[in-house]
């Protein structure tokens, strides 16, 4: 009966090992996105602040669901076939947020700070300066902010050029 038991828990214990690995790896995934038909609506606005745009996604097959500029700002809301929503903003005006929301420091590209949000009313938020211009991805959660790790938000600010 201890043997029986044994390998039970083993057998147990090793499922359980293989899915929080396998779980580990899904949330660090990044995906390709193709970048041309937010470079299309940059040229045809004549957008005046030359800008990077992200080269990887976290989430498989991610395509622009709407976009807009101003003088001063491009916002893009990119949309997967799990409906999950991702908006980044590139301005030339300084991103600010609340002292009320909890905010941690994390650094990108190995010397640039940038603000971290685990959660804003349903949302996960990483925003940072390059130059003379500022940065902002925002995820909007379906049920709750930790569905995207920070790990995904920083590899995809890594990916901007």
């Amino acid at each position: 009966m201890n043997r029986k038991k044994f390998i039970i828990i083993f057998l147990f214990m090793f499922a359980f090992l293989s899915l929080a690995v396998n779980w580990s790896i899904m949330r660090s995934k990044m995906y390709d996105y193709n970048t041309s038909e937010v470079m299309k609506k940059i040229e045809r606005s004549n957008f005046p602040l030359d800008v990077k745009i992200p080269t990887k996604v976290p989430f498989e097959e991610m395509s622009m669901l709407e976009s807009g500029t101003t003088d001063h700002q491009l916002r893009v809301r990119l949309l997967d076939k799990d409906k999950n929503v991702i908006e980044y903003r590139i301005t030339n005006i300084p991103i600010t947020y609340s002292n009320e929301i909890k905010q941690r420091k994390v650094v990108i590209h190995n010397n640039i700070e940038a603000v971290f949000i685990p959660k804003d009313t349903m949302k996960r938020i990483l925003s940072w300066q390059d130059g003379d211009l500022y940065y902002e991805i925002t995820y909007f959660s379906k049920v709750t902010p930790s569905e995207l790790s920070k790990k995904q938000l920083v590899k995809m600010a890594e990916s901007f050029n």
